[in-house]
């Protein structure tokens, strides 16, 4: 054993010197059970790459797979081999003396080991990444921070956690901001904003900038602390700034993330050889990229023709006649071919032009093209839907998934799709409905999918029982030219002996289609609302529903929720007699458009017939002409009193402090594909105002109603306050203009647009027209809460809107007020 330690002990030291490994040890088969002799592991030097092993007496079991699980063997060198050979007895004469020797040798074997060791491990340790971005807090610590935060005292204080959505600015996606809402348990989801000393409302919190952001996306759901300012006293004096100041705040976790089901459209753009960069059409999300493995073929295609290009940019000095050649070999497509043909023409012009000054806005667009490039802004390019993958605190952006390709950009399809995806609208993009949603409306239609035929349903006796019955009463609706779904009409009737009014209010009624709970009901709970495009809508119910049982066309008998209230000449509400709600049947006597009821009511009432002429005179379609029984003239009457009616009240609502910003809407002419062909101002006249101001009225009714019988649980929409700040920087962007506004209050604000109503600029544009579209910045959107909730009696006190800009809804609805508790439920 001596012997052999030291021959090898030799070998060793001679391969650490010349550091060339011995072929002898470069057998990699592994002893296996199968051999003829047996080895046990006696040690392992630091310069030997397999353990030593020391041959066993064949009476000892061989070793097992376990063993062989748990150690590698090396096969005996040549040396090792002699020593098999030599007799047992001999070999342990000498371990006696030997084993002293081989345990000072192991022990300064195993100290060569552990800084050989240590000294590979310093030398192979892998350089650690630099983090892009700090660590989200763990759930648990997640919580700790909650529970810190119901002890704090304000929203300045260093355990303060704000929980709330993030918003994205759209045209500067650095900033971001969070509602100033300190979390104080799950019980304030709807808390009023944190006020400071002086009890005016601290701004919104600002996260300024990607890092400070941490990764999150526009709409997520995050966890926000006050950055800390040094050497900063929470002093009341500070406090008092209120508007003035801006809190800032940085993302410490993201509780709810909006990414993970999100699906994103854009472009893709090559960064190198091996990554693309996606591009999202919303600019709040973050950009992502895209390895070359995944990159889609559509977008390969694409980088190969631009290679094509460059490679052929080369021919231009060869002429023409290459330029053909290439293109009837299929190297180059036609549009390539003719950019060849363009480009050697200009060069065949002359070289006087070469060497001439480039004109500034030249020299621009070459830099914006360079930038990006080489691809124009404008250039068609594919639309692609994308998703986010898992976000990495070592990643400056985040990896996607291409899934898959919509159209090129200036499609109208592709780019109606993508804009529909980016809105969250996950169900078929032409608004069709499955077979399991139309179930429920098999027995009042053979073919509910059907979107032209009739249906045949007749409303029951025992249901025309349990309502009030109006098919006799004079009512018409007035709508839109192209509208197919008409879902509310008006009446009006004078009380007898007064010069007083009842005016009705009738919706359609859906509930008594729309089974609770159904396939159909979740659906339309899913989609929440009809969505309407230029070209075409995607609607909340099956159409069978909104442009056939429950549109109120005339000659026809319909369901529907009406409210009655009286009103007085010069617009005034009346108490008595008292609003009332319930469930009718009506039958619609006209079916107007906004256009001819405009027209009517700036006739005079002696020049109004009901004749063929009159009726082309007025361009009204056969739709337009009054049921047998109903004159032209009476209808007339009646609208012309309700619009008497409805421009009183408006103004008294002004009067009052109310606040309307009637920006500009544009409409769109539209050819048998669909496209458009001409677009104009679409113009509102006291026609629209007039039915804007009826429902509105029916609208606040019924909330008064169901917040009377549900006193906490009537859903509320309420306008909060402008952003002062904003608010204030319009009014001084205005003064710098010559024009001087007042924004302490809503009347204060409608009085100053008022007189600017009659000015213009110098290119003869309404400057009232431009203060209103500076007014919608500082405008928050509206909020949804509960009657009764912190939010509610918060905001109420503060908010700049009068009380008709309040809105609360309830499905369904009683016979009449009086009869249950429960009033009618009515929608607008």
């Amino acid at each position: 054993d001596d012997e052999q330690e030291q021959e090898e002990e030799e070998d060793g030291k001679k391969r650490n010197k010349t550091k060339e490994k011995s072929k002898k040890g470069k057998v990699k088969s592994l002893l296996l059970p199968k051999t003829d002799f047996n080895v046990k592991i006696r040690r392992w030097p630091a310069w030997s790459k397999f353990p030593i092993g020391k041959p066993v007496p064949s009476s000892l079991p061989p070793p097992t797979s376990a063993d062989f699980a748990t150690a590698v063997v090396a096969p005996p060198s040549s040396e090792f081999a002699k020593v098999i050979s030599v007799k047992l007895e001999s070999k342990k004469a000498g371990a006696a003396a030997g084993g002293a020797t081989a345990m000072q040798k192991g022990q300064k074997d195993e100290k060569h080991v552990r800084l050989k060791k240590k000294k590979t491990t310093t030398e192979a340790e892998p350089k650690k990444r630099k983090p892009m971005f700090a660590e989200h807090l763990s759930i648990i610590e997640l919580e700790e921070a909650k529970r810190a935060s119901n002890s704090a005292s304000s929203i300045r204080d260093k355990d303060a956690l704000i929980i709330a959505p993030i918003r994205v600015n759209r045209k500067n996606p650095r900033k971001a901001y969070v509602a100033p809402h300190v979390y104080r348990g799950e019980d304030n989801g709807a808390a009023a904003a944190e006020k400071n000393t002086t009890g005016t409302s601290i701004r919104d919190i600002l996260i300024d900038g990607f890092k400070e952001r941490n990764r999150a996306l526009n709409g997520d759901i995050v966890a926000v602390k006050i950055l800390q300012e040094k050497g900063r006293k929470n002093s009341t004096k500070e406090e008092a700034k209120g508007d003035n100041e801006q809190l800032k705040g940085i993302v410490v976790a993201i509780v709810e993330s909006k990414s993970e089901d999100m699906k994103v459209t854009g472009y893709l753009r090559r960064t190198n050889a091996s990554v693309a960069r996606f591009i999202p059409m919303d600019k709040r999300l973050s950009q992502g990229l895209v390895g070359r493995s995944k990159w889609p073929k559509e977008f390969k295609n694409e980088v190969m023709l631009k290679k094509e290009e460059a490679e052929t940019a080369g021919t231009k000095k060869g002429g023409e006649a290459e330029a053909k050649a290439l293109l009837d070999s299929g190297k180059i497509t036609q549009s390539i071919y003719k950019q060849m043909l363009s480009a050697i023409r200009k060069e065949k012009e002359g070289s006087a032009g070469k060497n001439a000054k480039k004109d500034p806005e030249e020299k621009k667009a070459a830099a914006v093209k360079k930038k990006s490039g080489g691809i124009p802004e404008d250039a068609p390019t594919m639309i692609y839907v994308a998703k986010y993958q898992k976000w990495s605190i070592h990643q400056n952006l985040p990896f996607v998934n291409i899934v898959e390709s919509i159209g090129m950009t200036g499609n109208i399809k592709a780019e109606t799709q993508a804009l529909l995806s980016e809105a969250g609208v996950d169900y078929d993009f032409d608004g069709k409905f499955l077979p399991e949603h139309l179930n429920c409306l098999e027995k009042y239609m053979e073919d509910p999918s059907s979107e032209t035929s009739e249906s045949p349903w007749t409303i029951p006796d025992e249901e025309i029982k349990k309502r009030l019955d109006l098919r006799n009463k004079r009512i018409c609706t007035i709508d839109p030219t192209t509208a197919r779904d008409l879902d509310d009409a008006l009446s009006i009737d004078k009380i007898p002996g007064t010069n007083n009014y009842r005016v009705g209010v009738h919706i359609a009624d859906v509930t008594h289609f729309l089974e609770p709970g159904s396939e159909l009901d979740k659906e339309a709970k899913k989609r929440a609302t009809t969505i309407y495009l230029v070209q075409k809508s995607l609607p909340m119910l099956p159409r069978v529903l909104s442009e056939n049982l429950c549109s109120l066309a005339p000659k026809v008998d319909r369901l529907a929720f009406s409210c009655f209230f009286t009103m007085s000449q010069s617009g005034k509400l009346l108490s008595e007699p008292k609003p009332w709600y319930g469930k009718t049947v009506i039958r619609t006597c006209c079916q107007l458009d906004y256009k001819t009821a405009q027209k009517l009511i700036d006739a005079k009432t002696d020049d109004i017939r009901d004749d063929p002429e009159y009726y082309d005179e007025l361009e009204m379609a056969e739709r337009m002409v009054p049921i047998e029984g109903v004159s032209l003239k009476d209808v007339a009457q009646d609208i012309k009193m309700m619009n008497k009616i409805a421009v009183a009240r408006r103004s008294d609502r002004f009067r009052t402090g109310s606040l309307a910003l009637d920006r500009n809407k544009v409409a769109f002419m539209l050819d048998e594909n669909q496209l458009p062909v001409e677009m104009f101002n679409y113009l509102r006249q006291d026609s629209n105002r007039m039915i804007e101001e009826f429902m509105l009225l029916a609208n606040l009714l019924v909330a008064e109603k169901i917040e009377r019988v549900f006193p906490d649980k009537a859903l509320m929409r309420m306008q909060p306050p402008p952003d002062t700040k904003q608010l204030l920087e319009m009014q001084g962007f205005l003064k710098d203009m010559g024009h001087t506004i007042h924004v302490s209050s809503a009347l204060e604000l409608h009085q100053s647009l008022k007189r600017l109503e009659d000015k213009k600029t110098e290119n003869g544009t309404s400057l009232r027209a431009i203060a209103e579209l500076l007014l919608t910045k500082p405008m928050k959107l509206a909020m949804y809460t509960c009657s009764g909730s912190p939010a509610t009696t918060a905001n109420s006190s503060s908010s700049s809107s009068s009380s008709s800009s309040r809105k609360k809804k309830k499905k369904g609805g009683d016979k009449g007020e009086g009869e249950e508790e429960g009033g009618g439920g009515l929608s607008s």
